[in-house]
């Protein structure tokens, strides 16, 4: 039902224009011009190709029955053409009352014409009424070349007509009485106000739908509206009555509008059918195209020739003919889209295709197709109108499905992370078990293949632990469930931490490891250090993974500080395999590493990275990476602490600087002191050891240390009396 009244609207629109078009026929030629008793004929149209040919000599060649037609036949319509034409008609007045009558020619773009009346053989000039000639020069002020031409009872004339112009040419006279010219006049303008106001409420309208949707083809839609407008303005000579004194009007504007016209209708089709995604032969076709209009319309700013104007009819046909034969072809497959194009522009591919083909002297002649132009480009704009609302009801309920469908999708991810990030500790614990009771048997008496069978079994569980941390932390960051803690902490002692951890397994890789904090201040840090430590340390495992030899090294540097933050920067680089460069922008994302073959070598989740830039994201930091392939990779991340400024005064001197300390170990069990040597020697310390109480007091009493560590499994009061306290860390 409502398809139903959108067609009755369209109609009761559109009544008006046909009535209208049909009230504008102008009065037949035949009423005035002389009977076939003349020794010429009616109308005979000569071409003059030089243009050099004066009103004497055509009179002259006329009398003589010379053959200086155009294509040896008679014809009104000159079409596209560099030369000059001549048309001779005659007119009798055959009534008994004298006559004023206005010859007219319907064509607004004819630059030069000129009557001449032949008087006892010599002709004589009327006023030019070409539009190139400027409105003030003009015996009449109208938008078509207009004259008058007095007839007194009974009297009869011959008349020649001399016209040229850089555009295709029709000249179908036309002769009127002064009231049926005021009348043709009022009902002309009235079916162009109706045309105008139709076409200027749908550009409102698609205007209005372009703001609310930002949809491009809505703008193209009205840009083309505009130029079309303007094109058909422009052939109907409205604009010489705006514009009187400009000439540029005349010379130009009919070419620039159809190159306008041409372009838009380009653009619009290509953007509405989609050509680059849906026929990319089409669009190979109308890139081009699309360039040369653009060319052509430049140039039509500034020129205007015979070329130039036959070149926007080639192209304002290809604009037209060239999406209507994509439209046709996609509407043949199923293409919903093109087959509404199709149908819209039916009616203005109709009404230019006449207008061409008149224009260049063949088919339908203006007098008949005044307004063909008009009701097409008005029954395009109605329809496209329509199309294009029904296209941003489409998109928007394709839009709320995508949306619905998102919503959901996020959803489900939302849950599947909570309930991932809530199984952590039930997860993590019998996990935990695992390995401890592994732990606990490795402690026991075992034969030789239990042995090796239990640590296979703790190697696994610690790998799978370590899985299983990176995805429930991937998943907690995921659900927004991590929090970070804001708590005051000792970054260089937090750092030496890590390199006591690292330091063993370099040892055992057989590479250099050094961890460079002699850039940091011995300060009170405010923030996650759980956090720091979780990125340093995946990163640093990253680092010793796949490295083989070489050297892994960590720097720790401040960057800046002010008055409430500071500024850290910290680098891993190692000197192991190295990365793709077309591989590096997806290191960061979740699951991935450098190759297959990598995951299969060293194994791994392709979490560890991913964690890392979240963290360091969350805590308003920034990361990044340079890496060669076979030399290695540097990791480097910066992130913002604020600080204690009264702990740091407080601690200025701190309790415990290992910094180049001479350190004496008490240990009476080996096996643990040369544990405890490898543990600290990644400090920047000298350490010496002792393994009974005779031993220990004498180097006490030679040498300086500043601190004495004691691991004894006897009494501790027997080894104090010889120790000064305040040399004891227990």
């Amino acid at each position: 039902m409502r398809r139903f009244g959108y067609v009755i609207v369209v109609l009761c629109a559109l009544a008006p224009i046909s009535l209208v078009a049909q009230a504008l026929e102008p009065l037949d030629i035949s009423h005035y011009l002389a009977g076939t008793s003349d020794p010429y004929p009616a109308t005979i149209m000569i071409e003059d190709a030089g243009g050099t040919l004066t009103p004497q000599q055509i009179w002259a060649a006329l009398l003589r029955g010379e053959g200086l037609y155009a294509d040896g036949k008679d014809k009104r319509t000159p079409g596209l053409s560099d030369s000059t034409f001549w048309i001779h008609f005659a007119l009798a007045n055959t009534t008994e009352r004298p006559l004023q009558l206005f010859l007219q020619i319907p064509d607004a773009s004819i630059q030069d014409i000129q009557i001449f009346q032949v008087r006892d053989g010599t002709p004589v000039a009327y006023p030019p009424i070409g539009m190139g000639q400027g409105m003030e020069n003009r015996s009449i002020a109208h938008r078509l070349p207009t004259t008058r031409i007095d007839l007194a009872a009974g009297e009869s004339g011959n008349y020649l007509m001399r016209m040229s112009a850089d555009t295709a040419m029709t000249a179908p006279i036309t002769l009127k009485e002064a009231e049926a010219l005021g009348k043709d006049d009022f009902t002309k303008a009235i079916a162009i106000s109706f045309y105008l106001g139709i076409v200027f409420s749908l550009f409102a309208y698609n205007f209005f739908l372009f703001i609310a949707s930002r949809d491009i083809s809505y703008f193209l839609y009205c840009i083309n509206i505009l130029c079309l407008m303007m094109l058909v303005m422009v052939l109907e000579g409205w604009p010489y009555l705006w514009f009187p004194h400009n000439t540029w009007v005349a010379n130009y504007l009919v070419n620039t509008t159809i190159y306008a016209s041409s372009f838009s209708s380009i653009a619009f089709a290509m953007n509405f059918l989609k050509t680059k995604i849906n026929y990319p032969r089409f669009h190979k076709l109308a890139v081009p195209t699309l360039s040369l209009v653009s060319v052509g319309l430049l140039l039509s700013l500034f020129t205007s020739s015979s070329v130039l104007h036959g070149i926007a009819f080639v192209a304002g046909g290809t604009a037209i003919a060239l999406p209507m034969a994509c439209g046709i072809w996609g509407s043949f497959r199923g293409d919903r889209s093109a087959l509404v194009y199709v149908v819209a522009w039916t009616g203005t591919f109709v009404g230019a295709g006449l207008s061409i083909v008149g224009s260049f002297g063949y088919g339908i002649e203006t007098t008949a197709n005044e307004m063909v132009l008009e009701i097409g480009h008005t029954l395009e704009a109605v329809l496209m109108s329509f199309a294009l609302a029904y296209r941003i009801r489409q998109l928007s309920q394709q839009s709320f499905e995508a949306q619905q469908k998102a919503a959901l999708a996020n959803e489900n991810t939302r849950a599947k992370s909570e309930f991932l990030a809530q199984m952590s500790h039930e997860i993590r614990t019998p996990m935990n078990g695992v390995l401890g009771m592994a732990e606990l048997l490795l402690d026991t008496t075992l034969s030789g293949k239990q042995r090796q069978y239990l640590l296979i079994i703790h190697s696994s569980a610690k790998t799978l632990l370590h899985m299983i941390n990176d995805i429930l932390d991937f998943s907690k960051i995921e659900a927004g469930k991590m929090v970070l803690e804001e708590v005051e902490f000792e970054l260089v002692d937090m750092l030496h931490q890590i390199a006591v951890v690292f330091h063993v397994q370099a040892e055992r890789k057989g590479i250099e490891f050094s961890m460079d904090t002699t850039d940091l201040e011995q300060q009170v840090l405010i923030g996650d250090p759980v956090k720091l430590h979780q990125v340093l340390t995946n990163l640093l495992a990253n680092a010793f993974k796949f490295t083989e030899k070489g050297s892994v090294r960590v720097i720790c540097k401040q960057v800046e500080k002010n008055k409430d933050t500071i500024l850290l920067c910290f680098d891993v680089k190692d000197t192991g395999i190295g990365i793709e460069k077309d591989q590096l922008r997806a290191l960061f994302s979740p699951f991935t590493q450098a190759s297959k073959s990598t995951t299969r070598l060293y194994g791994g989740t392709g979490l560890g990275l991913t964690i890392c830039k979240q963290i360091v994201d969350l805590m308003s930091g920034q990361i990044s990476l340079h890496s060669e392939p076979g030399v290695g990779t540097t990791f480097s991340f910066s992130l913002p602490f604020a600080y204690n400024e009264m702990a740091d005064k407080q601690d200025e001197q701190p309790l415990l600087c290992l910094d180049n300390a001479r350190i004496l170990l008490l240990c009476d069990d080996p096996i643990v002191a040369e544990k405890t040597t490898l543990q600290l020697s990644g400090l920047r310390i000298k350490m010496e050891l002792a393994f009974n109480r005779e031993e220990c007091f004498e180097r006490l009493q030679c040498n300086d240390y500043q601190f004495v560590i004691v691991d004894w499994q006897g009494s501790l009061e027997q080894i104090l009396d010889k120790i000064i306290p305040q040399f004891f860390i227990e």
